[in-house]
């Protein structure tokens, strides 16, 4: 797996403009989605009822209709200088509605992100259901990362990292790529913490991007801070 820093890949994604992926990598045919906030959010008060895709693909991710109250608040310079979007592990979510770009079997997703408190379940970032996932990251009380996927014939697995990944107070870079030739592999801070030789095909579906809830199960918000979503369509 190709690793890139993840110090310098923060500040390059904070500065590039959109017309081509973050640092200038790629374009809107393999990144498929691309959440910054210092970027596009629409707030009123402090608080985040929308957060456009500036990948070019239009995956802007939304308030849920059916949640008013769950916009989380607007922190500005709170990661190197740059905003981030705390959620309050209550409600606090947005939702990116689904679409095929971000249906995916191979994929290279990098995160932003710290807790605010430590808690089993929290869901950064879940494509479908608990037990339905296309692809999903979260952490438990322990910090550890979790990364569970659904796959064609119907199984799934689960791996998680040591514990101590996911830090209070502290933000830090999370890569996760995942393909059938090489299989799973997930990084913080460009240090290997789950590694594995899955070969199954990712079961693909028609719900939502949850950004910070797992959806199917309740008491499964986020508490703590998104800066970045950035996922490209790539082994």
């Amino acid at each position: 797996m190709r690793v890139i820093s993840p110090f310098p890949l923060l500040l390059l994604v904070a500065t590039a403009t959109a017309q081509t992926g973050p640092g200038g990598v790629g374009s809107s045919t393999n990144n498929v989605l691309w959440l910054d906030a210092n970027s596009g959010v629409t707030q009123s008060g402090g608080l985040v009822s929308q957060w456009n895709d500036r990948s070019g693909n239009s995956n802007h991710a939304l308030l849920p209709g059916s949640i008013p109250t769950a916009k989380p608040a607007f922190v500005t310079s709170s990661v190197n200088g740059y905003p981030s979007l705390d959620f309050d592990g209550t409600d606090d979510q947005l939702w990116v509605t689904d679409h095929a770009s971000i249906d995916l079997t191979q994929w290279h997703f990098f995160i932003v992100v710290t807790a605010d408190f430590q808690k089993n379940y929290n869901a950064w970032m879940v494509k479908g259901d608990d037990s339905d996932e296309n692809w999903e990251m979260l952490s438990y009380s322990d910090g550890n990362i979790h990364t569970p996927t659904k796959y064609t014939d119907g199984t799934r697995t689960f791996p998680s990292s040591a514990a101590g990944q996911v830090v209070t107070g502290t933000f830090d870079v999370f890569e996760y790529s995942y393909s059938t030739g090489v299989g799973r592999d997930v990084y913080k801070n460009a240090t290997n913490i789950i590694t594995d030789n899955e070969n199954k095909t990712p079961k693909v579906n028609n719900l939502p991007l949850y950004i910070a809830n797992e959806c199917a199960t309740t008491g499964r918000e986020v508490d703590g801070d998104i800066a970045e979503v950035i996922a490209f369509n790539a082994p």
